[in-house]
C-alpha cells in the first residue's frame, strides 16, 4: 500500500510535475528549432531558385529582344541554308538556274547531309551537256543564287574543243541549316 502511494506521490509530486513538464518543454524547443532551421534552408533555396529564374527571366528577354531586333537579318541568313522545308524551293531555284544554261543535266544528291566542322552540307553533282561559254555563264548564275553553294570540282569532257558542246561534271556542297533531317 504504502509503495502505491509513493506513486502516486511521485505522479502527483510537484517536482515531479515540473521536471515532466521541463521535459516536455525542451523536447518542444528541440523540435521547434529543427523545423526553424530547416525552414530556413528551404526559405533560403527558393531564394537562390528565385534569382536564377529572375536572371533566365532576363535572359529569356534579352534573347526575345535581340531575335526582334535583328529579326530581318536572322531570315536573310537562315534562307541561305535551306531546311527541310525549304530544300523543294532550293532544287526548283537550283534547276530554274541550271535550265537556261545547258542543253541537258543531270542532278544527284545526297539524302543525308555530311558534317564539315559545325556545318552541314549535301554532297551534289550536277551533270550538264553545253558549251563553255554558256558553262561560264552557269557559274556565273551559280554564284549568284540566294544559297550557300560551294563547287568542289569540275571534270570535263570537251572533243569539240573550247568552242564547241562538251560533257561536264561539276560537284558541289549545298550547305544546310543545322539540324537537318530527312524523315
Amino acid at each position: 500500500m504504502e509503495q502505491q502511494k509513493k506513486q502516486i506521490n511521485r505522479k502527483t509530486n510537484p517536482v515531479y510535475m515540473l521536471g515532466a513538464l521541463f521535459v516536455a518543454i525542451v523536447s518542444i524547443n528541440v523540435l521547434f528549432i529543427m523545423l526553424f532551421q530547416s525552414g530556413v534552408k528551404t526559405y533560403q533555396l527558393l531564394n537562390e531558385e528565385r534569382k536564377t529564374l529572375d536572371q533566365d527571366q532576363m535572359i529569356i528577354t534579352a534573347s526575345a529582344d535581340i531575335m526582334e531586333k535583328y529579326r530581318k537579318e536572322i531570315d536573310v541568313i537562315s534562307g541561305v541554308f535551306p531546311n527541310e522545308k525549304t530544300f523543294l524551293l532550293f532544287l526548283q531555284t537550283f534547276e530554274n538556274t541550271v535550265k537556261g544554261d545547258a542543253d541537258e543535266y543531270q542532278l544527284k544528291f545526297s539524302s543525308t547531309p555530311v558534317a564539315e566542322g559545325d556545318k552541314l552540307f549535301l554532297p551534289m553533282t550536277l551533270s550538264v551537256k553545253t558549251d563553255l561559254s554558256r558553262l561560264l555563264l552557269l557559274f556565273d548564275a551559280l554564284e549568284n543564287m540566294p544559297y550557300m553553294t560551294h563547287i568542289t570540282g569540275i571534270l570535263a569532257k570537251n572533243p569539240g574543243g573550247l568552242s564547241g558542246q562538251g560533257e561536264y561534271n561539276i560537284g558541289l556542297k549545298v550547305y544546310v541549316q543545322n539540324p537537318f533531317s530527312t524523315k
